[in-house]
């Protein structure tokens, strides 16, 4: 990670000066001590951490012993980020955007064509799929001396922990965000996206909801694309234990080889429980307004010598057609 904190570092050389240098210009925002960051890299998801290589001396009579910090940190776990994985729609806007839509298509008729008999006129009705900018950050601070002690060191740490919080909220929100508090609408609470309820008794998942989901889609002429079920833990555990059928000892929910019905299944702490997501997942829309935007801030503890660390991702999510998603759930 380039370094923003340390007065004579320079922080971007080379193609990622290049790629900074761009994103600013198309955000229209640029100050000192900032960087730009592109959703799409992978570094936005990389837990990484840096190394640390200043030696610390244990006092008292023990002082001959050195103790050095190991290159690696324990981090905190981390939900793996599934959202960009499953090839949304990427879209850079620079302001608000709508995205033109035909929410009802004209009708063909049969008519006589012998010069008694006419066509009748239908017009096709046109919406548009508003997008906004909504803006996640992470703010986290630093003290001078931990600045000293790890030469400077800990700047990385905290840009790839915020950049690694930021992403975890990111796929949580882009699947269960409540469209209120400032938080785009996530792909569970956007309006009339398909749903079904679980057949077992008590409420379980069966076949029959594994096959009742694919029918959804093919009725709704949206079985195409790039097709996947996300999941819970639990619900995941359920595909692996239970049979497809009674009396069936080998016949699974889900294969070996990480499938469901030949369909890609994935779990992840961000789905509600007892819920599965099955969709074509080129119908999200991911939109952002630049880039991630990492800044650094002298200023506001200049007096007990604190640097400020802020990371910003704009961004909102929307789906070209809610009929691609098909909810299915114990209730």
């Amino acid at each position: 990670m380039p370094s923003l904190a340390h007065p004579r570092s320079n922080p971007l050389d080379g193609y990622e000066a290049e790629l900074h240098q761009e994103l600013s210009k198309n955000s229209g925002i640029g100050r000192p001590k900032e960087i730009h960051i592109p959703l799409s890299t992978n570094g936005y998801v990389d837990y990484n951490t840096p190394n640390f290589n200043s030696p610390l001396q244990s006092a008292g009579g023990s002082n001959l012993v050195e103790t050095v910090l190991h290159d690696d940190l324990i981090d905190v776990l981390r939900e793996e980020s599934v959202i960009m994985g499953l090839r949304p729609t990427l879209i850079d806007s620079v302001g608000d955007l709508d995205i033109p839509k035909k929410s009802s298509d004209s009708t063909a008729y049969w008519f006589g064509a012998d010069g008694d008999d006419t066509i009748t006129e239908s017009t096709p009705i046109f919406t548009s799929l508003e997008m906004r900018p909504k803006f996640v950050a992470a703010l986290t601070k630093a003290s001078y001396k931990m600045m000293v002690q790890t030469g400077g060191n800990i700047e990385a740490l905290l840009q790839r922990d915020m950049m690694a919080v930021i992403a975890e909220e990111f796929d949580r929100v882009a699947l269960q965000g409540t469209g209120t508090n400032n938080q785009p609408t996530g792909v569970l609470n956007q309006s009339n996206i398909l749903t079904d309820t679980w057949t077992g008794s008590p409420a379980a998942l069966l076949w029959d909801d594994v096959l009742e989901m694919e029918r959804l889609l093919i009725t709704n002429k949206s079985l195409k694309g790039n097709l996947a079920a996300l999941c819970d833990p639990v619900t995941y555990k359920t595909t692996k234990n239970t049979v497809k059928s009674s009396g069936d000892s080998v016949g699974f929910l889900a294969e070996a080889n990480g499938t469901m019905n030949n369909y890609p299944l994935r779990a992840t702490t961000h789905m509600p429980a007892s819920t599965m997501l099955f969709a074509n997942w080129n119908e999200l829309i991911v939109c952002t307004w630049g880039s991630i935007a990492l800044e650094v801030d002298h200023s506001t503890g200049f007096a007990s010598g604190v640097t400020a660390f802020r990371a910003i991702l704009p961004c909102d999510f929307g789906v070209r057609h809610p009929e691609s998603f098909v909810k299915s759930s114990a209730s």
